[in-house]
């Protein structure tokens, strides 16, 4: 067991985005403010939908597909 386990993962987020560390939410973000949109998004391998709960709230309106093998 590392120290992080025992971090809020709230407060993670906070240092990284603080400290400019690049995140895959932040670079979708930022494709977003660049003006990227999608209609639709497929999301391969879900396992446990870490990846299309993330995405959800940043592009809202975008249907999902996913596919776990």
């Amino acid at each position: 067991m590392t120290i992080t386990h025992f971090i809020p993962n709230r407060f993670i987020k906070y240092l990284k985005n603080k400290l400019g560390l690049p995140s895959q939410e932040s670079s979708l973000l930022k494709l977003k403010r660049f003006g990227f949109g999608t209609q639709n998004i497929l999301d391969i391998g879900v396992y446990e939908s870490h990846w299309a709960t993330q995405i959800a709230p940043i592009f809202p309106k975008a249907h999902t597909l996913m596919v776990e093998g």
